[in-house]
């Protein structure tokens, strides 16, 4: 996913269309002559004049309204992983962890991607054999997953709290 795909994904979720609307062009009639035909180029933007710069916040509230870490499947937990990262909401390596804390934990679901699990469980169960085993390096990756999750499941009990309200 390219920073324009998640710019337009944004659009979207804030106009409330299930599309993005694009410039509508017809073709020319046939009866009408070459010289009355339209020859105007649809209007490009330049990316060298034009930045947009995405927060990490934006990011993970986009990614908090689509996915719940409590119960996600394998393929959308991925997803949820490389919406993170492209978005520069984590680094490669927090996407790495969270990656590896998905396929070392894929042993009680088996292969089956439609499972739903719970993430944050998954990973507080990891830290808490870590700790008994004395594993820092394990413990560090472990508290950071869950650092990431708790950060985007905070951001969800944020948007149901203001949904209740109004």
């Amino acid at each position: 996913m390219r920073i324009e795909k998640l710019a337009a994904a944004f659009k979207q979720v804030v106009s409330g269309n299930k599309k993005v609307v694009q410039p509508e062009v017809l073709p020319p009639q046939p009866e009408q002559p070459e010289k009355l035909r339209s020859t105007s180029k649809p209007a490009t933007i330049e990316s060298n004049r034009d930045r947009i710069e995405i927060s990490d916040e934006a990011v993970f509230r986009f990614a908090a309204s689509r996915f719940d870490p409590h119960r996600i499947t394998s393929t959308d937990a991925r997803a949820l992983f490389d919406v993170l990262h492209e978005g520069g909401a984590i680094s490669f390596r927090d996407h790495e962890i969270l990656n590896d804390g998905l396929a070392s934990g894929a042993g009680r679901f088996g292969d089956q991607p439609r499972a739903s699990r719970n993430l944050v469980a998954d990973f507080q169960d990891r830290l808490a054999r870590q700790l008994g085993g004395s594993d820092i390096g394990g413990v560090e990756r472990s508290s950071r997953a869950l650092a990431i999750l708790g950060r985007l499941e905070g951001v969800r009990a944020e948007g149901l709290d203001a949904t209740r309200l109004r």
